[in-house]
């Protein structure tokens, strides 16, 4: 799992980086701020939030971008957009619903591995090889 932008946070969420801050607010009770048109923030180093319970952003449309990593991270599993690839891991279950069709394509392949068993299951199934279809095991059963 990448960890650049978790260790940069770990080193930053416990003490403050601005030790000689120009400018520093501490607001003791709740603090609400409405704008009626867009607000923008420039920060030409790093910016870190910490909330110690919920953070809530609601919106119509929620773009994240960055130039090498994403991460979403919750306990021991994560999601990581990297710029080369996509990694999601898990020492618990992970599971992909939909009520419709789910498609995996892999245009340099597709592969498929676990060290005990594989399921599938369908109504009606098939299973096709253009050019060559190899079937191997120590015990290959035909209905």
């Amino acid at each position: 799992m990448p960890t650049a932008g978790l260790q940069y946070f770990a080193r930053y969420s416990h003490s403050s980086p601005c030790t000689a801050a120009k400018e520093a607010k501490l607001v003791e009770s709740c603090i609400s701020l409405t704008a009626k048109d867009d607000v923008i923030e420039v920060f030409h180093q790093n910016h870190v939030e910490q909330v110690s319970s919920e953070y809530f952003l609601k919106a119509k449309n929620i773009v994240l971008e960055a130039a090498e990593n994403i991460t979403i991270k919750v306990g021991n599993s994560y999601i990581a957009i990297e710029s080369d690839g996509i990694s999601i891991g898990s020492l618990g279950k992970i599971e992909i619903n939909t009520k419709s069709d789910l498609a995996l394509t892999g245009a340099a392949g597709l592969s498929v591995e676990s060290s005990t068993k594989i399921d599938l299951s369908s109504p009606k199934s098939s299973v096709e090889g253009d050019t060559t279809l190899t079937l191997k095991g120590g015990m290959v059963n035909i209905n």
